[in-house]
């Protein structure tokens, strides 16, 4: 005799514990993967339309080659070895400068944060030249260096100078005044007060992690790669 059946299939429709927990999951993914697309889909665009302008003989191989071309070449370079060769060149070159520029700057910061006499003696000076672009000094150093590695590192250095030395003097100031005097009227040694005081206070630590933040380093690099050949 057979026996009824008693719902079996509605319970088979019914969707378990597991599935319930792997729906979000799949919509969360599915969300981030139209982020992403959003997110590429101008600058495909854009390659798309590039290589097509490029393919109809529309633009100048010689000012814009094809995305194609630059990938080849790109290949090329680095299967021979000459583009890790040229980039470590430039990636030491940039070290030099930028290495020179926060010892310099951050000393003369520190100098001129504490002094309110040798801020009014370089703040003329500083202020002229700060404003003046790298790129606008290729001209005089050019003249004084040459085409020479001094020249390049020069330029580097002034590319980060002013922006660590503003930081450094800004940190400072905002440190506790009540701390810096109390320290004068103990007579407290300089030195001391500088390794003591000045450097371990919270704003100048932030100045530092300003300075030393990978997308200023990068701004360099790209600023050599662009115009110091």
């Amino acid at each position: 005799m057979d026996l009824p059946y008693t719902g079996g299939t509605s319970r088979l429709l019914t969707p378990g514990p597991s599935d319930a927990r792997n729906r979000p999951m799949q919509n969360n993914f599915l969300k981030r993967f139209g982020y992403i697309i959003e997110y590429l889909l101008l600058v495909i665009l854009i390659l798309i339309v590039w290589n097509v302008m490029a393919g109809a003989g529309k633009l100048n191989p010689v000012i814009m080659p094809s995305p194609e071309k630059i990938v080849k070449t790109a290949w090329k370079l680095i299967s021979n070895g000459s583009l890790l060769k040229n980039a470590f060149i430039s990636l030491t070159r940039v070290l030099k400068g930028y290495l020179l520029a926060a010892a310099l700057g951050i000393l003369l910061g520190i100098l001129i944060g504490l002094s309110r006499h040798l801020e009014r003696i370089t703040q003329l000076l500083f202020q002229i030249i700060k404003p003046i672009p790298p790129i606008a000094w290729i001209p005089l150093v050019i003249l004084w260096f040459g085409i020479g590695e001094s020249g390049k590192v020069f330029l580097i250095f002034l590319g980060g100078f002013f922006t660590i030395l503003t930081n450094v003097v800004d940190g400072i100031r905002q440190a506790d005044v009540k701390l810096i005097e109390v320290s004068r009227v103990m007579e407290t040694p300089f030195l001391k007060q500088i390794l003591r005081l000045v450097i371990p206070g919270e704003k100048i630590v932030v100045a530092y992690q300003f300075i030393l933040q990978p997308g200023f380093f990068v701004c360099n690099v790209l600023f050599h790669l662009s115009f110091l050949r």
